[in-house]
């Protein structure tokens, strides 16, 4: 990695607790402070794209900001802008559409740290049509503690389990609610590790599951493959005869879903 890349997005790479539309402003945020100080800003743009190749959204985005490399700072303040602009108007779209199906107060379940399920959470809870939100914690990050501590800050009822636990969660709700990272052109979406259980169990059990994804998330690929990240955020200091896997995110079966909401 280059050393601008290193200098000014290092934070950005090293966060696996947020969502990419979460990454995407925080890259969009950099970019409209930043730069403009880039020596070689192509390379930087090649680099993020490598590193953050698992979120189609920032996929997206990276190459629609490539088209404004050589026209002026003016033009290029004024597109990431309209990002922003972007990424908060779609959430309000997707949550318009989630509203229809919440007719009575509902238990929810769900997985992991989304800004898009926070956003549609929180306004939910504001039309009085959220019982209580199940998370699941979410390992190895443990980033469903950071959505459970941001949705109790908004006096939403929330109760946080672990995996093994989702079971039993399932059975206590009502619905499920999804994030995506990607979808696939086959329907299939890509996500945490853990929503294909969860699908699972959704299905066993009659409850509807729902994945909420703007227009960016979709993607023409039809095949995934997982990245393994470091085994040592599963176990530190394991015997050296013990294997470990350590993969975020894995691929729903369109079969699994009730139905993707977008914008």
């Amino acid at each position: 990695m280059s050393n601008e890349t290193e200098k000014y997005f290092s934070l950005l790479l090293a966060d696996n607790h947020s969502g990419s539309r979460e990454l995407l402003r925080n890259l969009i945020a950099i970019l409209k402070t930043d730069y403009e100080k880039l020596a070689y800003p192509g390379l930087v743009l090649d680099e993020l794209a490598k590193e953050l190749s698992e979120f189609q959204a920032i996929t997206h985005f990276i190459d629609d900001f490539r088209n404004y490399d050589n026209k002026s700072v003016c033009d290029r303040q004024q597109f990431l802008q309209k990002k922003l602009t972007e990424i908060d108007n779609s959430d309000f779209r997707i949550f318009r559409n989630i509203a229809k199906i919440f007719n009575t107060r509902k238990q929810v379940v769900t997985i992991s740290n989304s800004s898009t399920l926070q956003y549609v959470l929180t306004m939910l809870a504001k039309d009085e049509k959220i019982d209580k939100v199940w998370i699941c914690e979410s390992r190895p990050a443990l980033e469903g503690r950071i959505a459970a501590s941001i949705l109790a800050e908004k006096n939403i009822p929330v109760r946080l389990v672990p995996e093994n636990m989702l079971g039993y969660a399932v059975k206590n709700c009502d619905v499920a609610l999804l994030g995506a990272d990607r979808i696939l052109g086959n329907g299939n979406i890509i996500n945490k590790s853990g929503s294909l259980p969860l699908a699972v169990l959704c299905n066993f059990f009659a409850i509807p599951l729902y994945v909420l994804a703007d227009q960016t998330k979709f993607s023409s690929m039809t095949n995934f493959t997982p990245l393994e990240k470091p085994v040592e955020e599963v176990w530190m200091g394991r015997p050296e005869n013990v294997e470990v896997t350590n993969i975020y995110f894995e691929e729903l079966e369109r079969d699994l879903i009730t139905e993707i909401i977008s914008d």
